[in-house]
């Protein structure tokens, strides 16, 4: 069936409304006792009466008409057709009655013209027909009264499926309703009028009654579909007012229902999900009061029965307290519009309750203010955690504090007796000539080294994971790690026949900004262990920059480490980083090491804003990748003589009066060992207390103060002397083995230097060197006076005349380190290189290779360049001319 509506089709809906509009009508206002309070309109001149000729008269008496009905028969919307004499004519009124508190008020509406216009419709079906059949949105049917279909408009054809034709004269409207429908309203119909019925007898019971019935039905289509549908159902009546039939206008509501039962559904399962929160959750319209009261069951008491709050202001459920709380953030949702957050309490029998609310304002279809939403939400048990927590908090602080205390107290009772170990080992190894005590010496002193690099990655890892750990950036120059590292295992890598590579691309900066401490540490932890667990094959290791400069002179820098060692197990690879962590025990027995290497080196990347990954094949190698971000580059580079490197072998000082202070005997004894023949006097003391009396009687030229001692502390004791102004000049040299920072702290603007234990005998008189005037005497050389400043020449080295064994044992020493100190010259690496030298030819008694050494340190002390090239390259040239 096609719909035979268009867009040029005039709405009927206007069309009655012209109508209306200009017809005349007239109000009748009548109170409970049925005397007219009120009237007015131009339909009253029509049938011959005034407002005066009616006010205060009894309605039924003026319009006889209704004189058969009481006040109590008159429905709302209730429809009668009155007659009333014109000179000329008969009028017709449709009355409307409407029923309120203190009466009912009736408005007549002249018909007479549509009365006649009924007449010349009936006259004439065609003009009819193009009138119904305008208004396609809605189906308009009539029948006569036995009910068989007079009129079926276009719209009734579109929304039922049947054509007009099929229908008029055949069928009747009962087809299109479903019978059970029909059952339910005859009830209604017989216990409201009294009214027995049946089939579509029922449909039009009102109309019959000379009601309007508008009501809602399910209407089933000719191909069984089922549709609601809202009924008009009138009666029609001829010129004479000859009731001839029935007129039924239908409208499909059928979305509309649908739109409202899925409403109905939303708002349902709304409020059942509210309704299970454990929030409470509130809607207040504009004044303040509830429209909503959502609450769990299991919700606080205090709020229940939420029905109760329904309708009244929240001002007069809330406590006073509570009440001023939300008119502020009410207050500040209208002012602002931003969502109001804030926590409260509320003390109940059962205990206090905390709650956390939001407050959002609501905003009607119009966009006006409409009121606010507040959803608060029990947080009793999080307050309650968060109350525990801070205890918590405070308890890990103090806790905290006594694993710091305790690093440093472990620290120093660790690192003193291994001051002692090292240091005594030092010295008898200067004076024991034998081979086999010389070994058995080498062999304690590199225990106690490892043992002490134990202890410093314990320690390390201690210090980062108590926030005790700084990076200091400072000038780095790449080649010369390298270089230094690659000396470092060079011995290993030739001993396992190993190939170790270093690749530095290209556009990598010379000198960065890095930790250069934590930077070699890195270095040292991933090649030693790529060296440690690499039995054949090679180490490469190979920087290069990820991305260029940046206008602040910043990059991303990638040091790679790759080996063809044993690998790791793919189960492995996630613990790799873990502390005391290797792949099994076989590899530990093997291999040996603690496990903490990576764990520190790790912690060190990120503390350097970098990141470490590491892929691994069982069997085949490892690949580990260190990238730096925000690596800045820079031109400058410090060529000093660091402060440990200073020469200190010829040092003598002028009687100066060093009182030790330490509780430990042996650390006493060996820092005299350290200094004897230096032309000192020592004073000894064993705490804090002991050291103030010595100075009273003494008063010493300088103090070496053990921090920790019993009695007294060292801080305890260098703060009472620098309160004196009698004894705050005295100089107080800290000797500790605390690796906490903030241990040192304490004695800053205290002190005038500090010692680290285990510290050695250069450290010492390094020290003392800045505050004592010395001489430098060549006591220990075996030759006098040696011409410092000489210009040596090749021949006067080559004729030193070395046995082949002595110079194949400086080949391998010294050789193939010259080439490195040439390209960078380092004047402390170039140091330390003479100062080798010369230990290797007082142990073998080479009294000329002795004094070219002191020849290049002197010229290191100078930073004499020319000279210090000139030694290397003659070195260099005498060492590999042998054949």
């Amino acid at each position: 069936m096609k719909n035979n509506k268009k867009l040029g089709n005039p709405n009927p809906e206007n069309i009655y409304k012209d109508i209306f509009i200009k017809l005349p009508f007239f109000f009748i206002t009548v109170d409970n006792n049925g005397i007219i309070s009120a009237a007015e309109g131009l339909g009253l001149e029509s049938i011959g009466l005034l407002p005066s000729d009616i006010l205060g008269k009894g309605f039924f008496n003026i319009f006889p008409n209704f004189s058969n009905f009481t006040q109590d028969n008159l429905f709302t919307e209730r429809h009668f057709l009155a007659k009333f004499p014109n000179d000329s004519s008969v009028l017709y009124f449709d009355s409307n009655f409407i029923k309120s508190e203190n009466g009912f008020t009736v408005c007549f509406s002249d018909i007479s013209d549509l009365n006649l216009i009924n007449k010349n419709l009936y006259d004439d079906r065609t003009k009819i027909k193009a009138i119904l059949n305008a208004s396609t949105d809605f189906a308009i049917f009539a029948t006569d009264l036995n009910y068989r279909i007079t009129l079926f408009n276009s719209g009734a054809e579109f929304l039922l499926g049947y054509c007009a034709e099929s229908v008029i004269g055949i069928l009747t409207p009962e087809i299109f309703h479903v019978p059970l429908e029909i059952i339910e309203y005859s009830k209604e119909i017989q216990l409201q009028y009294d009214y027995i019925s049946e089939g579509y007898d029922t449909v039009t019971a009102k109309a019959k009654l000379g009601f309007n019935d508008k009501k809602e039905w399910t209407f089933k289509t000719k191909n069984g579909k089922l549709i609601n549908v809202k009924l008009v159902i009138t009666g029609i009546y001829d010129e004479n007012l000859n009731h001839i039939g029935y007129m039924g206008i239908a409208e499909d509501i059928s979305e509309k229902k649908l739109a409202q039962s899925q409403l109905v559904e939303s708002e349902e399962r709304l409020k059942s999900t509210l309704s299970s929160m454990d929030d409470l959750v509130y809607v207040l319209d504009k004044n303040g009061n509830f429209l909503h009261f959502f609450q769990q069951s299991s919700s606080d008491s205090i709020y229940r029965p939420t029905d109760l709050f329904i309708g009244m202001s929240y001002k007069f459920v809330f406590p006073p307290s509570l009440a001023k709380i939300y008119d502020d953030a009410i207050q500040s949702v209208v002012d602002t519009g931003d969502i109001q957050q804030f926590d409260y309490s509320i003390n109940t029998p059962e205990g206090e309750i905390w709650y956390s609310a939001k407050v959002s304002k609501r905003h009607s279809q119009d966009g006006n203010y409409a009121g606010v939403t507040i959803v608060a939400r029990n947080i009793t048990e999080r307050k309650m955690h968060e109350e525990e927590l801070a205890s918590a908090k405070v308890q890990a602080e103090i806790a905290n504090k006594a694993k710091s205390q305790f690093l440093a107290n472990m620290s120093h009772e660790i690192r003193t007796p291994m001051n002692a170990i090292l240091g005594f080992s030092d010295l008898l190894e200067e004076i024991i000539s034998d081979e086999q005590q010389k070994y058995y010496l080498q062999a304690i002193s590199s225990s106690g080294k490892m043992l002490l690099q134990l202890i410093n990655d314990i320690l390390d890892l201690s210090k980062i994971e108590s926030g005790h750990f700084s990076i200091t950036k400072e000038p780095v120059y790449l080649k010369l790690i390298l270089n230094e590292i690659k000396h470092i295992f060079s011995a290993k890598i030739e001993e396992k026949g190993l190939a170790l590579i270093i690749k530095v691309a290209d556009d990598v900066p010379d000198i960065i900004m890095l930790d250069e401490l934590r930077f070699r540490q890195i270095l040292l932890n991933v090649i030693g262990n790529s060296v440690k667990f690499t039995e054949s094959g090679k180490i490469e290791v190979s920087l290069k920059l990820l991305s260029k400069p940046d206008l602040a002179q910043k990059c991303k820098m990638m040091v790679s480490v790759e080996d063809t060692g044993i690998g790791i197990e793919k189960k492995q690879l996630n613990k790799i980083f873990e502390s005391f962590n290797q792949q099994d025990m076989t590899i530990i027995h093997k291999y040996g090491g603690s496990g903490l290497g990576l764990s520190i080196t790790k912690k060190l990347v990120e503390m350097m804003e970098g990141n470490i990954v590491i892929s691994s094949e069982l069997g085949v190698g490892t690949k580990l990748f260190i990238i730096f971000d925000n690596v800045e580059i820079s031109d400058q580079y410090s060529n000093k003589l660091s402060k440990d490197a200073a020469r200190t072998d010829g040092i003598i000082f002028a009687n100066q009066k060093v009182l030790i202070v330490d509780d430990v005997k042996l650390n006493r004894e060996l820092i005299k060992s350290y200094l004897k023949d230096r032309n000192l006097i020592f004073y000894e003391a064993e705490n804090g207390l002991e050291c103030l009396n010595y100075v009273e009687k003494i008063k010493p030229d300088i103090i070496l103060m053990d921090a920790v001692m019993p009695v007294m502390s060292g801080l305890d004791a260098s703060k009472y002397l620098k309160s004196n102004r009698e004894y705050n000049e005295i100089p107080i040299i800290v000797l500790t083995a605390s690796i906490i920072k903030e241990s040192q702290v304490d004695f800053e603007g205290i002190c005038e230097g500090f010692i680290r234990k285990p510290f050695n005998k250069a450290s010492i008189l390094n020290e003392l060197s800045k505050h004592f005037t010395s001489t430098m005497q060549n006591s220990e050389s075996q030759f006098k006076n040696p011409n410092i400043d000489k210009i040596w020449t090749y021949k006067e080295l080559a004729n030193i005349g070395l046995d082949s064994d002595l110079k194949d044992k400086m080949k391998v020493e010294f050789l193939y380190e010259i080439d490195n100190l040439l390209d960078f010259c380092i004047i402390d690496r170039i140091y330390e290189f003479a100062n080798r030298i010369e230990e290797f030819s007082q142990i073998n008694k080479i009294i000329e290779m002795e004094k070219f050494a002191v020849n290049l340190i002197e010229s290191t002390y100078r930073i004499d360049l020319s000279q210090i090239e000139n030694n290397l390259v003659l070195l260099k040239k005498y060492l590999m001319d042998d054949e």
